[in-house]
């Protein structure tokens, strides 16, 4: 009678254990696992928290021609009439104009992923992504002093694509004239 007795309240505790504490063990278990979390997350937003400060202070310690440069460089929008208007500005001096000029704001999987990150972290995108193209006409030496003068001015822009046609034959001691289109993309901050 004994062992039947033990026998039952071990089968009464652990029918206990498993219909009472269990459930309740993997409560806490979960909630201490979502306190870590919370926890981290708190950490790391106070670190982000002086960082910000600590880059804000080194804004605020810059020359206001240093911030223009900065601004310059990347804007916080694509401003597309001005970025043409700049870009004509050194074709100009080449004896070149644009032709077709055309921005389009580009989407692409990186910056889905970059939204997406983002927006998990109730931040806005970093930053956008445009494309420009445009053709000018001029000889092969002046569209790469164009090129070099491009990539000295102070908006960031990586060229993606260089397309070269024959232009007008040349007259007796003139120099051949090329149709050069170029592509870049060029880049502006979200704020």
């Amino acid at each position: 009678m004994k062992n039947i007795l033990a026998v039952l309240l071990i089968i009464a505790s652990v029918g206990i254990f498993y219909v009472l504490i269990g459930p309740t063990y993997a409560e806490i278990q979960t909630s201490r696992t979502e306190k870590a979390r919370y926890d981290k997350a708190m950490g790391d937003s106070e670190a982000l928290q002086e960082r910000q400060a600590i880059i804000g202070s080194k804004y605020n310690e810059m020359s206001p021609s240093d911030v223009e440069k900065l601004e310059k460089m990347i804007p916080d929008s694509i401003d597309n009439i001005r970025l043409i208007i700049e870009i004509d500005k050194i074709a100009q001096k080449y004896n070149m104009s644009l032709k077709d000029a055309r921005i389009a704001e580009k989407k692409t999987e990186a910056d889905s992923l970059q939204a997406a990150l983002a927006a998990s972290s109730g931040m806005s995108t970093l930053y956008g992504v445009g494309e420009l193209s445009f053709g000018v006409s001029g000889t092969y030496e002046a569209y790469i002093a164009f090129i070099k003068d491009l990539e000295k001015s102070l908006r960031l822009i990586d060229i993606t694509s260089i397309t070269v046609a024959a232009g007008e034959a040349p007259v007796a001691g003139d120099m051949q004239v090329y149709n050069f289109t170029t592509m870049f993309k060029t880049y502006w901050l979200n704020k």
